[in-house]
């Protein structure tokens, strides 16, 4: 498997855009920058981000900058919130550990809300040249929507203006529609939009043509077992209600695959998604599954069902947009 091509990073408008989509480039995610020009004088604008600051703050709450010994609940959010970054290159966030957290407070500024003992919000800032840039804003799951991102960040604004500040910048994935909300609040425009470009990994096909020997082989290298003999072909046109192959572009090898089989009815359930390992974390699995539901909704289905571990909870309901439900298992053929 060849090495994939790096992403690439255009400005919407560059020239470049129409022939990186000519030569098989997709537009994977696009995202913004923002700015915001406060001028220490202007009381009204002081007074409305110290009124976001308020409004948000329950009973129990506080709001204060974070010191060196508030790394340790800093690693705790952070790696509880490190699946809900969009990623790609433009909005990537490298998870913290204690070394980097610790550089955040040398290097910049945290503030962050207390509910309680715990840590549930929190941003960071820096300094670059004539701006402070926002690093990252996070909030605990159980704590959104009450307006806790805007409290920290309407925070950070007013510490840094109170030292002079006057231009602050931001930057965020037009996907998280919580983010745009939130800085639009604080009163910052975006300025600047980029998309990010993936070399095309794999040409989609539904009901694509495939062998046993190909699918015996994909299956051993995405699941790491040594080969089998399953016959695949024979059980996909008797028994399923769709499957999507992936294969390089160019009618090359097969790389990916998904099947469903349906009750004949509304449900339709999922199984054997896989990539080949040197394709996985490109987008092949999750455009797998999202083909793989178009094609069972047009079949009349209303609900696509899969089982899967804790450590790939991120790929189905993030990626893929399944919504977590409990499921029973019963393993069958012994005794118990």
């Amino acid at each position: 498997m060849q090495t994939p091509e790096p992403d690439l990073v255009l400005r919407w408008g560059d020239p470049r855009v129409r022939q990186a989509e000519a030569d098989g480039w997709e537009c994977i995610a696009t995202s913004w920058g923002a700015r915001l020009t406060l001028d220490p004088a202007d009381s009204a604008s002081l007074t409305r981000l110290r009124h976001l600051v308020v409004r948000a703050l329950q009973d129990g709450d506080f709001l204060r900058e974070a010191v060196p010994d508030d790394v340790p609940q800093v690693l705790d959010l952070d790696a509880l919130t490190a699946n809900d970054y969009p990623g790609g290159v433009a909005t990537r966030h490298d998870p913290l550990d204690e070394p980097a957290a610790r550089a955040l407070l040398e290097q910049g500024r945290l503030w962050g809300v207390w509910s309680g003992n715990a840590l549930v919000a929190l941003t960071a800032t820096r300094v670059d040249g004539d701006r402070v840039e926002t690093e990252f804003t996070t909030v605990h799951p159980e704590h959104r929507r009450r307006g806790l991102a805007t409290a920290v960040k309407a925070t950070s604004v007013l510490a840094h203006a109170e030292q002079g500040a006057t231009l602050f910048g931001t930057g965020g994935a037009d996907s998280n529609l919580a983010s745009l909300a939130m800085n639009e609040a604080v009163g910052y425009q975006i300025t600047e939009r980029w998309s990010t470009y993936r070399l095309r990994a794999a040409d989609l096909t539904v009901l694509g043509r495939v062998s046993d020997d190909e699918l015996n082989a994909l299956h051993a290298a995405a699941f790491g077992h040594a080969p089998t003999s399953i016959p695949w072909t024979g059980r996909l046109t008797t028994r399923s209600l769709t499957w999507v192959t992936a294969r390089l572009p160019g009618g090359g090898p097969l790389v990916g695959f998904v099947n469903v089989i349906g009750d004949g009815g509304a449900h339709a359930v999922l199984l054997d998604t896989m990539v080949h390992p040197g394709l996985q974390g490109r987008g092949v699995g999750r455009d797998l599954v999202r083909t793989a539901a178009k094609d069972a909704t047009r079949l009349g289905c209303q609900w696509l069902h899969a089982d899967y571990e804790d450590k790939h909870a991120a790929f189905y309901e993030q990626a893929c947009g399944l919504a977590p439900t409990r499921a029973g298992l019963l393993r069958l053929g012994r005794n118990s």
